[in-house]
């Protein structure tokens, strides 16, 4: 699971990706998938996967907020 993880990080880091999305105003997944093919140059299996693990992430911190 961890080395899966590193992989996603490694092929779109996590913070250029926020950045992205955020300066594109990209919103949903579907805008997402076809801006990470092309500029992270990876497939569209690996592009949801990280846009996934990515909302995941976001849920994860808003909920640890809250407590």
């Amino acid at each position: 699971m961890e080395a899966n993880n590193f992989a996603l990080h490694f092929c779109v880091p996590t913070f250029m990706l926020q950045k992205s999305l955020l300066k594109h105003k990209i919103e949903s997944i579907p805008e997402a998938i076809p801006y990470i093919i092309n500029n992270y140059n990876v497939t569209d299996k690996i592009a949801l996967k990280k846009l996934i693990h990515f909302r995941n992430q976001l849920q994860m911190a808003k909920l640890q907020q809250l407590n």
